[in-house]
C-alpha cells in the first residue's frame, strides 16, 4: 500500500522555523546563569548570564540556575562584563567602561543606592574577588585592592596591591587567595589580595612541573594547583587546587587486608576477599558500602580471616574478580558464580577458565567476558559465562605479576608489572581490542614507548567516567630494598601520561597518606574522587615496615580537558 507523504516546507519557511527554534531554545540556553555571587548585606545572590545580563535572587532561592527564577538587576542596554562580590555588596563592570558598587545587589547601573566605584580616566582591564574585596587591574598598569568595593583606583580603604614594574599577565581567584602571574614568569599566591609580587603573606611558586596534560605548581606555603594548560597560570584562569589525601574511614569493618577486589554497582561499593598474612591466610567475604566507603556491612562469607580454601567448591575463589553482568554480578575463577544481590550466589559452572589469583582480571568487552590471566599469559573469553575459550597472550608480553589491566572504551591495556620472582620490572604498555591480539604501544617516533613513572608491581588502578585510567602506588625493588610507591598518574590512551602526586621525597609528594601497594581502587565519579581501599602500606617507603591496612582514603581529582 502506498503511503501519503506530506510536502516539506520551502527553504524560506525552513529558515523562519530555524530562527523561531533558535529564539525559543537557543536564547534560553544562553540566558542560563554562568556565575553567581553572594550579597553579604542581605543574603541574596546576583547571577550573571552568558548574554551579559544580571538577575537578583532573593535569599529564599538557594541555587538558582535560570534567570526566570529572579528579577532583572539592571535594565539598561549595556552588557555586563564582570560581576564580583565585594564588601557588603557587589561590583559591576559594564561594556561602556563604567564601574558601580551596589550595596544590596539591585540597581546595578547607578540608580537607587548604587554608587560609582571608580571615576578615573583609565580603563579597567580586570576585576577579581579575593579576601572579601576586589583587586582591580587598570590599563596603565596600576593594581589596587579594595576591601569594600569602593574607590577602586585608590583612596578610602583601598591600597596598592602591587608596586613592581612587571606586567601582570594573569589573575585567578582561589579558595586560598589570588594567583597572579607576571611577565617575568613568576607566579605568586596572595592570601590577602595585596603584596601580589611576593612580600607579606604572599607565597611564590617553589616548584613547577609542566606535563603533557597540564601543569602542577607548588607554592612555598605548601599549596598545590593543577592547570589545564602548559602554563602555571592561564590568562583565562583554569586553575584547580590539588588537595591532600583525605581519610574516609581509618578502621573499617572489613578488617585489614591487601589484594582485595573493589567494584561499584548501583551507587554502592563492593569489596571482596584479600590477603591477611602468611601462610596463605585471607578472607572469603563480600562487604558493601552505600555511602562511598565510610561504612561497610557484611553481605556474604566470614569476617574472620582463615586459611584460604574452597576454590570453586562452595563459593567463588578467594581472589575471583567480580563484575556487574546481566541483572547482577558474576565472579570468575576455577568456577563461575552469579548473584543478583551479592548476598546469595548460584553456581553457573564448575568448569571456569582457571583458578583466580591476584593476577587475574575480568573485563566485559564486545559482548563477552574476558578473563585476563597475566601470570599464565592467557585470555579466556565467554559470551554466556559457561563455555570458555582460551588463547595465549603474545610471547613478547611474557608472564608477569602485579600488572595493571584496565579497559578504556573498546580497548584493554596491560601496563608494567614485573617478573614473578621480582628480578625484573617492566616499563612497557600493551593493548588489545579483542583480548586475542596484543600490540605494544609506540611513542611519537614510532619506538616502543616506556611509561614515565617507575616500573612497578601491585599498583592500584581504576577508570573514571571521562575516559582516564588512574594509577596509584605499587611496589618495586631499588638497591636490593623493597620500595612502596605513593605517586598518582593518569592517561587516556596508555601513551600520554601525566601526574598529580609524586613519589615519597619528591616535590609533589603527599605525606598525608602512607606509600602503599596491593590496594583496591575505585573512581567515585559522583564526587570526582579517587578512592583507595586497604592494601599494604608503611610510614616510610621501605617495605620492611609494612603492614596490612583496613582504611579508605579519597583524593579529590581536578576536572580535565
Amino acid at each position: 500500500m502506498q503511503r501519503s507523504q506530506s510536502t516539506p516546507p520551502s527553504k524560506p519557511a525552513r529558515i523562519v522555523i530555524f530562527i523561531a527554534l533558535l529564539l525559543t531554545y537557543g536564547l534560553a540556553i544562553s540566558d542560563e546563569i554562568k556565575k553567581l555571587v553572594p550579597v553579604q548585606s542581605n543574603g541574596a545572590k546576583v547571577g550573571l548570564t552568558a548574554l551579559g545580563k544580571a538577575y537578583f535572587f532573593s535569599p529564599g532561592i538557594a541555587h538558582p540556575t535560570q534567570s526566570s527564577e529572579g528579577q532583572l538587576a539592571y535594565a539598561g542596554t549595556q552588557k555586563i562584563l564582570l560581576l564580583e562580590s565585594a564588601g557588603t555588596g557587589v561590583v559591576t563592570l559594564f561594556s561602556g567602561g563604567g564601574v558601580y558598587f551596589s550595596p544590596n545587589g539591585q540597581d546595578l547601573g547607578g540608580s537607587g543606592n548604587t554608587k560609582r566605584a571608580y571615576s578615573g580616566k583609565q580603563a579597567v582591564k580586570n576585576i577579581v574577588g579575593v579576601n572579601g574585596g576586589v583587586v582591580t587591574q587598570f590599563s596603565l598598569g596600576g593594581v589596587y585592592f579594595s576591601p569594600d568595593g569602593m574607590n577602586l583606583g585608590g583612596g578610602g580603604s583601598t591600597v596598592r596591591a602591587y608596586k613592581g614594574t612587571q606586567a601582570i599577565t594573569g589573575m585567578l581567584p582561589t579558595a586560598d587567595g589570588l594567583l597572579t602571574r607576571f611577565s617575568g614568569g613568576g607566579v605568586y599566591l596572595s592570601a590577602t589580595g595585596t603584596d601580589l609580587g611576593g612580600t607579606g603573606l604572599t607565597a611564590g611558586a617553589k616548584y613547577i612541573y609542566r606535563g603533557p596534560l597540564g601543569t602542577l605548581t607548588k607554592f612555598s606555603s605548601g599549596q598545590v594547583y593543577f592547570h589545564n594548560t602548559g602554563e602555571a597560570l592561564a590568562l583565562n584562569g583554569a586553575g584547580q587546587k590539588v588537595s591532600a589525601w583525605q581519610p574516609v574511614r581509618t578502621a573499617a569493618e572489613f578488617g585489614a587486608r591487601d589484594s582485595s577486589r573493589l567494584l561499584s554497582m548501583g551507587g554502592s561499593l563492593l569489596l571482596s576477599g584479600g590477603f591477611f598474612s602468611s601462610p596463605n591466610w585471607g578472607y572469603q567475604d563480600l562487604w558493601k558500602s552505600e555511602d562511598s566507603g565510610s561504612n561497610w556491612f557484611l553481605l556474604n562469607g566470614s569476617s574472620i580471616p582463615s586459611q584460604l580454601s574452597g576454590y570453586g567448591e562452595n563459593r567463588y575463589d578467594p581472589y575471583s574478580p567480580i563484575l556487574p553482568w546481566g541483572d547482577g554480578l558474576v565472579a570468575v575463577g576455577s568456577a563461575v558464580w552469579t548473584s543478583v544481590d551479592g548476598a546469595n550466589w548460584m553456581l553457573l559452572t564448575s568448569a571456569g577458565p582457571g583458578v583466580a589469583s591476584e593476577d587475574t582480571q575480568l573485563i566485559y568487552l564486545g559482548g563477552k567476558l574476558l578473563y585476563v590471566d597475566a601470570y599464565r599469559s592467557k585470555v579466556s573469553s565467554s559470551s554466556d559465562g559457561i563455555i570458555w575459550n582460551s588463547v595465549p597472550i603474545n610471547p613478547e608480553v611474557g608472564s608477569r605479576c602485579g600488572a595493571i589491566v584496565q579497559k578504556i572504551g573498546v580497548r584493554i591495556y596491560l601496563i608494567s608489572g614485573g617478573a614473578c620472582d621480582y628480578t625484573k620490572f617492566y616499563d612497557d604498555v600493551w593493548f588489545s581490542d579483542d583480548g586475542e591480539v596484543w600490540q605494544q604501544a609506540k611513542d611519537t617516533d614510532g619506538k616502543n614507548m616506556s611509561i614515565p613513572f617507575k616500573p612497578r608491581m601491585w599498583a592500584c588502578s581504576t577508570t573514571s567516567r571521562d575516559g582516564y585510567i588512574w594509577v596509584y602506588g605499587g611496589y618495586s625493588i631499588e638497591n636490593s630494598q623493597g620500595v612502596n610507591r605513593s605517586d598518582v598518574w593518569f592517561t587516556k590512551d596508555g601513551v600520554v601520561w601525566d601526574k598529580l602526586k609524586d613519589d615519597f621525597g619528591l616535590p609533589f609528594a603527599d605525606s598525608s597518606f602512607d606509600p602503599t601497594h596491593a590496594s583496591a581502587c575505585n573512581f567515585d565519579d559522583a564526587n570526582r574522587r579517587l578512592l583507595v581501599v586497604a592494601g599494604k602500606g608503611h610510614v616510610s617507603p621501605l617495605n620492611r615496615y609494612s603492614y596490612v591496612k583496613a582504611d579508605v582514603y579519597g583524593l579529590n581529582i581536578p576536572k580535565l580537558k
